[in-house]
């Protein structure tokens, strides 16, 4: 039987035909045939390694967001010489295969109320029995009995008191102690960052806590940001970018499981001028 014939049965069965490259498993074979585990892959494309393992296993809902996907394959495949284009296709093409074979909600026929019409019939329904709850309340709340205001006391016989006489030497005078969280020495400064990117990528960076900016940012481009506390941001491909702190060149922090980089106050004190 031809590939034309083979298409044609499975059409009329009614299943989508399955997709001709398994991306998961094309991935791990010209992985192993390197030699390399995921750990050491890991550790060299600055990837999460649950990330890669989501790869491996055809698991895109693993992923954050579409670019997380589509910059840790291209990561990938940079990293063992594979063709991402012909996997990033396939990859497309699996998940429009798997959409077209999930089963459709039966339709109701017949005679009755229409479903579109249900939410409205409930939702009156219940806004009648609250305005009905709330009068039968208003109806039978007891009635609160007066207040009663206590008698003022009486007045006690004011007796002059008599205040002692300052002393001839004068106190020394209360230096005000710093506030709490005023720093030693000089006063707080901002730490500055500037984030070289050397390829197209993904970003989303938040300092002190505020998210700033989320999106593709350009080839040769440069963020440039202020800090007190920390400085934290995710990246689509982290060997993309060259980051600087207080005008002095940092390695990249290791990621948190959720594939965040963060760069704390204390840690930038350290490089400030």
């Amino acid at each position: 039987m031809n590939d034309e014939a083979r298409v044609d049965s499975d059409s009329s069965n009614g299943k989508a035909p399955a997709p001709a490259v398994d991306v998961g498993r094309e991935l791990r074979k010209a992985r192993e045939k390197r030699g390399e585990t995921l750990e050491v892959l890991s550790k060299r494309s600055r990837i999460p390694l649950k990330y890669l393992k989501a790869l491996e296993s055809n698991r895109p809902d693993a992923f954050p967001a579409r670019s997380y996907l589509r910059g840790f394959l291209e990561g990938y495949c940079r990293e063992i010489d594979a063709d991402f284009e012909s996997l990033w296709n396939a990859l497309q093409q699996s998940e429009k295969s798997q959409e077209s074979q999930r089963p459709q909600a039966p339709q109701r026929h017949g005679r009755g109320v229409p479903e579109w019409l249900w939410p409205a019939i409930l939702g009156g329904a219940a806004f009648l029995a609250a305005i009905g709850i709330a009068f039968w309340l208003a109806r039978n709340r007891p009635s609160a009995p007066p207040r009663q205001v206590p008698p003022p006391a009486p007045a006690a016989a004011q007796t002059p008191v008599l205040k002692p006489a300052p002393p001839d030497v004068k106190s020394p005078a209360v230096a005000k102690a710093p506030p709490a969280n005023a720093p030693a020495g000089k006063l707080p400064h901002l730490n500055h960052a500037i984030i070289e990117f050397s390829q197209d990528a993904w970003a989303s960076i938040a300092a002190d806590g505020i998210t700033h900016f989320e999106g593709r940012v350009p080839k040769g481009k440069e963020q440039r940001w202020k800090f007190k506390k920390s400085l934290a941001f995710k990246l689509s491909s982290p060997n993309a970018i060259q980051l600087r702190i207080n005008d002095k060149l940092a390695p990249l922090p290791p990621p948190d499981p959720d594939g965040t980089y963060r760069v704390y106050a204390a840690t930038a004190a350290a490089r400030h001028p």
